[in-house]
């Protein structure tokens, strides 16, 4: 009996232990694809490849269909089972675009008629999301691709952090890992368990993975910073007065067939997208987008703003953001720069909040029998269902945990769904040992040995004496400040 007991948890563990699936995306040209969406099938469980088309996930031991996705590439299926780590490269083919058999009306473009239906959807799928939870990673980086050796006769570089040809490098590189709950109308909590910043230790990241999300579904997207007005979604009721819609062409994609949409404004200077919107046959969804907005559209500050959403189905007709990028680029006083955020989503549950309790604290709650005692089960459920309401949705909105900026980088590498680039790891090596050299004790000494040091006026201006290792820091007030005449 022991060495059955023995075998029954050896066995459960092995189905418990997760391993690495890692490849990389080709397309024909055997050039890697960035940023390929990467799923598994029939759930909200999967990952974003980087930008060489690099990606990895863990999954438990058993069968799974892989589904590989590319706006512009043909979807891409394969079926693994993993028994150990796996390295399984695949290849994208170019989408071949099928013509509609099904013209509406001759004078009409087809796409006219699938905007029409999705308008009509709209409303529904903006509100048939009642709460849902889920899994969030957030990566930011925006970094300089060349720039003058001084601006208005000040050296740039002057942290040497600039490391590439033409003063080029990153200057922000984070990640984050959070719990996001959402309760309709517009509640939010955010618990990030997880934050790193490159070249500040016991830095926090500026990632948030509420704010990150821009509803399609709504008429207006608001983008905070970058324009003072709203801007027009492609699915708006009043879409027509400032859209013109193309079709590209449709394709299968298992078991749907999805409509490849061209979007354009009507007018340059309209607050309007340029750009990719897909819909799902018969479900009217959105499957996909890549939209762009440029300076003519009335954004500030950035020159073009790329989105770009890829969905899928997680409860019957609901499908929910997988992947999400934003993609900018600009420049100013001869600095060029760009810069990305993305988002992966996944483990969604979908208006159930009394599913999104640990089953611990549930069960103390619900303890009536469903067949033996419905009217008591339900009514204990309800009361669960507030608890839950009351716990999760807090007047704290985003809370950050205690550990959550002192995880070692063994940690990162083995949950980081996204691998870094060559350049991002650069940046981490490079920034976190400046930062080593900063903190010892050896370089505040002797930045303190110049700071220390009494300057000809301080006593009129005045002098402060540091330790910075020690945190010591005593002031000696400027005697021009002890002398007051009061005019009146």
């Amino acid at each position: 009996m022991r060495f059955l007991l023995t075998g029954v948890f050896v066995a459960m563990a092995y189905l418990a232990w997760a391993f690495n699936v890692h490849g990389v995306v080709y397309g024909p040209n055997k050039l890697g694809i960035g940023y390929a969406n990467i799923y598994v099938k029939g759930t909200s469980n999967g990952t974003s490849a980087n930008g060489a088309g690099q990606y990895q996930f863990d999954l438990p031991a058993g069968t799974y269909e892989l589904v590989f996705q590319h706006l512009g590439y043909k979807q891409h299926t394969e079926t693994v089972t993993i028994k150990a780590d796996l390295e399984l490269n695949v290849t994208l083919e170019e989408q071949q675009y099928e013509i509609r058999d099904v013209v509406v009306n001759a004078s009409e473009d087809p796409a006219l008629e699938v905007i029409r239906k999705a308008i009509q959807k709209r409303k529904y799928f903006l509100n048939v999301v009642e709460s849902y939870s889920c899994d969030a990673y957030v990566k930011g980086m925006q970094r300089i691709l060349e720039a003058p050796d001084r601006i208005l006769g000040r050296k740039l570089n002057t942290g040497g952090l600039l490391s590439g040809p033409k003063n080029s490098g990153i200057l922000y590189l984070s990640e984050s890992q959070s719990k996001l709950y959402y309760k309709k109308p517009n509640k939010f909590r955010e618990v990030v368990y997880s934050s790193k910043v490159s070249g500040r230790a016991n830095g926090f990241t500026f990632n948030s993975a509420q704010n990150f999300y821009f509803n399609f579904y709504e008429r207006n997207i608001t983008i905070p910073f970058i324009a003072q007005r709203p801007f027009i979604s492609p699915l708006a009721e009043n879409t027509f007065f400032y859209y013109n819609f193309r079709m590209l062409g449709a394709y299968k994609e298992g078991e749907y067939l999805v409509n490849k949409i061209l979007v354009t404004p009507k007018r340059k200077s309209d607050p309007c997208f340029t750009g990719v919107l897909s819909i799902v046959e018969n479900n009217w969804n959105i499957h996909s987008l890549e939209l762009t907005l440029t300076k003519a559209n009335g954004i500030q500050y950035i020159d073009t703003l790329k989105v770009t959403q890829y969905f899928v189905p997680v409860a019957g007709d609901i499908w929910l953001p997988t992947q999400q990028r934003y993609d900018a680029n600009g420049g100013a006083l001869g600095i060029k720069g760009d810069g990305y955020y993305l988002g992966i989503f996944k483990n969604y549950i979908v208006n159930d909040i009394n599913g999104m309790i640990p089953p611990a604290a549930k069960a103390a709650i619900v303890k009536a029998d469903s067949v033996k005692a419905p009217k008591k089960y339900a009514k204990q459920v309800k009361k669960a269902e507030k608890q839950a309401e009351k716990l999760i949705f807090s007047e704290e909105v985003l809370k950050v945990e205690e550990k959550a900026n002192k995880r070692e980088e063994a940690y990162w590498d083995s949950i980081r769904p996204v691998p870094l680039t060559e350049l991002e790891v650069s940046d981490y090596q490079l920034k976190d040992s400046i930062q080593v050299i900063r903190e010892s004790k050896e370089f505040k000494d002797s930045t303190d040995k110049d700071l220390n040091k009494p300057g000809f006026f301080s006593i009129l201006t005045g002098y402060s004496f540091r330790k910075q290792y020690k945190r010591i820091q005593v002031d000696f007030p400027s005697l021009l400040n002890l002398v007051n005449y009061n005019t009146v």
